[in-house]
């Protein structure tokens, strides 16, 4: 009898439990930061790409192309697009459907390095400054993952 007295105020039923709760308290924090840096490692990979894209677009609109981008006239008499607007929007679109973060075409710089895009000329699309949006916003996160600033670039010549 005195033995069953003893056991009464020790139970281990709600043990798990409690173990349960506060091993979860650390796990999902960091389930959330390694998603959150998988989706950080994706975006990167997907603003290189959409550079090389945009490179290559314009290496493909030179002064002999049809809608040619970039400095100088083009050989179809309708002049080039000095302001690679459609460059910009290779570039913008391809961010925004594969990672789904805005970009500007304000962020896409499109530079020629000899001035011309003449075939063999090179040219460069870059992405500046553009601050990574977390996927999932967490408050009391923050501290652990900082948006950090990405930028991206992709140099070609210019086909014809």
């Amino acid at each position: 009898m005195v033995r069953k007295l003893q056991h009464l105020g020790r139970s281990d039923s709600g043990q798990a439990a409690i173990e349960t709760a506060v091993s979860l308290l650390v796990i999902l924090p960091m389930l959330v930061w390694v998603l959150q840096m998988c989706m950080f490692c994706y975006t990167i990979a997907a603003f290189q790409y959409a550079t090389r894209q945009g490179a290559e677009y314009t290496m493909t609109h030179g002064t002999d192309a049809i809608g040619c981008q970039g400095p100088g006239s083009g050989a179809n008499s309708q002049g080039c697009d000095s302001t690679a607007a459609a460059t910009k929007s290779v570039v913008t679109g391809l961010v925004k459907s594969a990672t789904g973060q805005s970009i500007t075409g304000s962020q896409v710089v499109v530079s020629w390095t000899n001035g011309t895009n003449k075939p063999g000329d090179p040219v460069t699309v870059s992405v500046t400054s553009f601050m990574y949006k977390p996927m999932y916003k967490v408050p009391w996160m923050t501290g652990f993952f900082p948006q950090p600033y990405i930028n991206a670039q992709a140099t070609g010549n210019v086909l014809f």
